[in-house]
């Protein structure tokens, strides 16, 4: 998984290279931007990013704390370790969902450039890449194994249960 992990990071890496390079060396088209001076849709982009760092911040707060509390009440360290994973990754992943909501608003309505157009696209790439590593380090399959695995876990218990 590591593996993975690293290959993707740098993949996205070398992309958002490439992409940046292309983009500046591209002329700067201006798109006319819908709003012209950025000042309440500045606000609410920074308040989109402000919220998208208050719920990692807490939600990484919140998972460390339940992560203490179940180990407390729980011995098994293994079982309750990939909950804590599991839930960092949560709080990880829906913050990035807020953050790119702003950033596209961003991009759309204040300031359209072919920069941060191509920002944009870089961002959601790694947004994407993120979600399948952070998806499979949690659970350790990816995430449209979801049903297969589950299947095999129901048959698993009932084959349990006939032997009882």
């Amino acid at each position: 998984m590591t593996l993975l992990m690293n290959v993707l990071v740098r993949s996205v890496a070398l992309s958002t290279v490439l992409i940046s390079s292309i983009a500046m060396s591209a002329e700067e088209e201006v798109v006319e931007p819908v709003v012209t001076e950025p000042g309440i849709v500045g606000t609410i982009v920074t308040a989109f990013e402000m919220v998208a760092v208050y719920i990692m911040v807490v939600g990484i707060i919140a998972a460390t704390l339940y992560f203490v509390w179940e180990l407390i009440k729980k011995p098994s360290f293994n079982v309750v370790f990939m909950h804590y994973r599991e839930h960092m990754a949560q709080a990880i992943l829906l913050g990035v969902e807020v953050l790119v909501v702003g950033n596209v608003i961003n991009t759309v309505v204040v300031d359209a450039t072919t920069h941060n157009f191509m920002m944009l696209c870089v961002l959601i790439i790694v947004r994407t890449f993120l979600s399948l590593s952070t998806s499979v380090e949690a659970h350790g399959f990816w995430p449209w194994e979801r049903k297969k695995i589950a299947l095999q876990k129901k048959s698993e218990i009932e084959v349990d249960r006939d032997r009882r």
